[in-house]
């Protein structure tokens, strides 16, 4: 991407008050937008969403995508089902392990361009015992 571009595309994406991830169509973090920071590390070269969104579970031998924990991930699931069927999906239920479990409302939109959205919105943070939160599958999304 032209670094011009890159800078379109980030002050697109600054103009949300909302964190905002856009993959590319192998699903790599490219872009984090301002309000994304809080949540989220900067995107570096060969990023994954595990690593940017600061997953425990992508600090595992094999890393992101590729441990037991994520054939189950909601984030994980929900973006390749977009990815794959252009389906956009708004407000799943998620957790995220990072220091803490953090629970999150996850959406997504593919572009016409191939590349997919992926908004996070924080819903709660702390000792899971503590949260009441369903975890859905995309296909259990409404």
């Amino acid at each position: 991407m032209a670094v011009r571009d890159q800078v379109s595309l980030q002050r697109f994406l600054n103009a949300f008050d909302f964190p905002v991830i856009v993959l590319n169509e192998s699903l790599k973090p490219v872009a984090v937008n301002r309000s994304g920071s809080s949540l989220c590390k900067q995107v570096e070269a060969d990023s994954t969403i595990g690593r940017v969104i600061e997953c425990a579970h992508s600090r595992l031998p094999g890393g992101c995508g590729n441990t037991v924990h994520c054939s189950g991930c909601v984030i994980r699931n929900t973006l390749n089902e977009t990815a794959k069927t252009g389906r956009p999906y708004s407000r799943v239920p998620a957790r995220l392990t990072t220091t803490e479990e953090v629970s999150l409302l996850v959406s997504t939109i593919k572009t016409d361009m191939s590349a997919v959205l992926l908004k996070l919105e924080k819903v709660w943070s702390g000792s899971s015992k503590d949260c009441n939160l369903p975890l859905l599958s995309p296909s259990g999304a409404k």
